[in-house]
């Protein structure tokens, strides 16, 4: 299953001319797979969506779908094009009606739709994701074949690093893409780890250096830190009261010092990047 920023990156390639195959070389996946994606409705329902009331803002509906379907998802921008057609409405209406069908994004991927908006050329995964296809992949001798396809396009991201441990060849084959595409491909990797912290990922801290070597050289690292938006929407809706509102001390996303032998060169080289 396609996670929505591919999908919606799929079907900016193809809006722009690219094939059906090309797609499919580029992003790895098969022809079947982009065929689905490219045909997909451009507006999924939206969920828990706040009724909006018929008012001045209806003859204007299909002219924003269309303009949100485009990647214009700024309520402002939005309400200026069709204030200067005559709309008699007030903004917040126009923020209301982007709220309710916003497509829910990550950072990484917002970049990536970003990205294709700019031409480039953009694959999106989730470390995880990527890692099952690379079973698969290793089953069917297709791993350079794999590997390839992931160095062709301008932008990689991979998402949620560190979430799932990596086995010895999933940790070697992500050290072999990160090295291709060393100096010729830029990459975006979204991470709940430290950097001392990735040796325990992939079971390796010699490896995890290497990898961070590559990474860091040309890099630039933006912590985030805060309740996750998640929770947020949750804690305000009333369905969680036990939860800290704040991250504590020992949250993943404060970089701190991995204990044990055979660690210290790792974390103290990144702990504080």
């Amino acid at each position: 299953m396609l996670a929505l920023e591919e999908r919606f990156m799929i079907r900016e390639m193809y809006r722009k001319g690219v094939s059906i195959s090309e797609i499919a070389r580029r992003t790895g996946r098969d022809r079947k797979t982009v065929r689905q994606a490219v045909n997909a409705p451009e507006l999924s329902p939206p969920k828990h969506s706040r009724q909006v009331k018929a008012c001045k803002i209806d003859p204007y509906i299909p002219y924003l779908e269309q303009r949100m379907t485009e990647g214009v998802l700024n309520a402002r921008k939005l309400y200026g094009e069709i204030l200067a057609q005559g709309y008699p409405g007030k903004e917040s209406k126009v923020r209301e009606f982007v709220h309710d069908r916003r497509p829910e994004k990550e950072p990484a991927g917002s970049m990536g739709v970003a990205a294709i908006m700019q031409g480039m050329s953009v694959v999106f995964f989730t470390v995880a994701d990527l890692m099952d296809l690379v079973q698969q992949d290793s089953k069917e001798d297709r791993l350079e074949r794999r590997l390839h396809a992931l160095c062709t396009p301008k932008l990689l991201i991979l998402d949620e690093m560190g979430y799932v441990p990596l086995d010895q060849r999933s940790a070697q084959f992500l050290f072999r893409l990160i090295s291709r595409r060393y100096q010729k491909g830029s990459i975006i990797l979204t991470s709940n780890k430290s950097y001392g912290e990735w040796g325990d990922v992939v079971s390796d801290y010699v490896l995890a250096t290497a990898m961070l070597d590559r990474l860091l050289h040309y890099s630039t690292t933006i912590n985030i830190r805060g309740e996750s938006y998640r929770l947020r929407e949750k804690r305000k809706a009333g369905v969680f009261h036990d939860l800290p509102a704040k991250p504590t001390k020992d949250s993943p996303s404060t970089p701190r010092k991995t204990q044990g032998e055979g660690q210290s060169g790792t974390s103290s080289r990144y702990e504080n990047l």
